[in-house]
């Protein structure tokens, strides 16, 4: 695919993420399905009026019909997909991405990521424009109140949490709406961060991505737990009542072993990706748990999910999928969750987390052809006898980014000159390649 990467579509606004495309997009979605009515949010960069009216110029044209639901979380789309019974949710956001970059995230019917076949069809649309006729030209409502349903919806999935002080990290991004109301109607004392509504500020040196602010303020409040959220709240970082930052590995331990003791784990598996880190597989055994690995990207862990009927997966960045409540990645959700196994548990959060983790040494490399690169044979060569020199005492991934101009490279090993001897020969590769 041209356009579409593990994430929709996604670039620099303005320079990659140009009117036409977004336009171009818009009249393909629109095209789908006659009349077609789509839910449509943004989060706060910059950029998003310039994306979202250039996609509903689009799907205008094609006579899709629009609910523009305002800055909310993109969870909060695929819920009200469900609810409101539309054909396809849109979301403009670039995640976890710095302000300048944006991107345009698409929902089918059942508020589940679009696959690979109707992402090549959105794109073969790309070539010809439909238009519609006047009389049959779409229309643009404002549902801005949508939102409150999802605050309900989330918020009744929770316990009372009176008594808790809750820290919580908007990374000056789209759960400002959403997640301090949440947490007050459940009786949470808030301390929020980072809620600015600068769409330059968002995801900058806060949020999931820099947990390292969070930790400290969990500390000198006295609170019980910290959530960072990123950009459009579908990834959450989390730090414990003595500033331990956990990760998405960690929290999909947490929650598979809550599952497990309160005898909610309907099957003895849960969803990953090639990150995951081995130490998590092994405690999970221990369990009785096995772990099912995807390539990295949310919507493989929710593919495999609904593939296998299991009900939680999720990735180390932060993706977690609780599939009996939601079918896409919720920060808030998440967070609300772990407090009320929390109160289930009557534990702190440092005694329910699982620290013995294998360390994972990384790097990424900047360069514009990464899938030439990492599908040379010279590159594979490389890995292969990377690999050969861990043995069984580790694990080398590398893989190109679905975001950016990067390939990502990941040694797991607790030997560090292995891992920097490995990391520099294939740093060393790419640029020779």
């Amino acid at each position: 695919m041209i356009y579409f990467g593990t994430d929709g579509i996604r670039g620099v606004a303005v320079q990659d993420l140009t009117q036409e495309v977004c336009l171009k997009c818009g009249n393909a979605v629109g095209s789908l399905k006659s009349n077609a009515k789509i839910i449509l949010g943004v989060d706060n960069r910059i950029s998003s009026g310039f994306v979202a009216t250039s996609f509903c110029s689009g799907a205008l044209l094609a006579g899709a019909n629009i609910c523009f639901v305002g800055v909310v979380p993109t969870p909060a789309i695929s819920f009200l997909v469900k609810s409101k019974k539309a054909d396809f949710g849109v979301m403009i956001t670039a995640s976890h991405n710095s302000f300048e970059y944006n991107g345009i995230k698409i929902f089918d019917h059942n508020g589940e990521k679009i696959g690979e076949d109707l992402q090549t069809e959105i794109e073969r649309r790309f070539a010809k424009q439909h238009i519609c006729s006047v009389e049959s030209v779409g229309k643009i409502a404002l549902k801005e109140q949508y939102i409150g349903e999802y605050i309900n919806y989330v918020a009744g999935t929770g316990d009372n949490l009176s008594g808790m002080k809750v820290v919580l990290d908007l990374a000056n991004g789209a759960s400002q709406k959403t997640a301090e109301k949440i947490f007050k109607k459940l009786g949470a004392e808030v301390i929020k961060l980072n809620h600015s509504k600068d769409g330059r500020e968002i995801n900058k040196n806060c949020g999931a991505l820099y947990p390292q602010r969070l930790a400290e303020i969990v500390k000198q409040q006295n609170a019980d737990i910290g959530f960072a959220f990123d950009g459009d709240a579908d990834r959450i970082v989390v730090v414990d009542e003595t500033g331990n930052i956990c990760d998405g590995d960690q929290i999909l331990l947490f929650f598979a072993k809550a599952y497990k003791q309160f005898g909610e784990l309907k099957t003895g598996a849960v969803v990953g990706t090639i990150q995951t880190n081995i130490a998590i597989e092994t405690e999970l055994e221990k369990i009785g748990i096995k772990l099912i690995r995807v390539d990295v990207g949310d919507k493989f862990v929710c593919e495999k999910l609904k593939e296998k009927n299991l009900q939680l997966g999720g990735e180390q960045s932060g993706h977690i999928i609780l599939a009996d409540i939601e079918n896409t990645g919720d920060g808030v959700l998440c967070a609300v969750q772990i407090c009320k196994y929390l109160k289930k548990l009557g534990k702190k959060m440092s005694e329910c987390l699982f620290f013995d983790l294998v360390k994972q040494w990384t790097k990424n490399i900047t360069l514009k052809d990464k899938f030439r690169v990492i599908n040379s044979a010279k590159y594979r060569v490389a890995v292969s006898e990377c690999e050969l020199l861990l043995g069984t005492e580790g694990r080398v991934v590398t893989r190109a980014s679905g975001t950016e101009p990067k390939i990502r490279i990941m040694v797991e090993t607790n030997d560090e000159s292995k891992a920097n001897h490995i990391l520099q020969k294939l740093e060393q590769i790419t640029k020779q390649v």
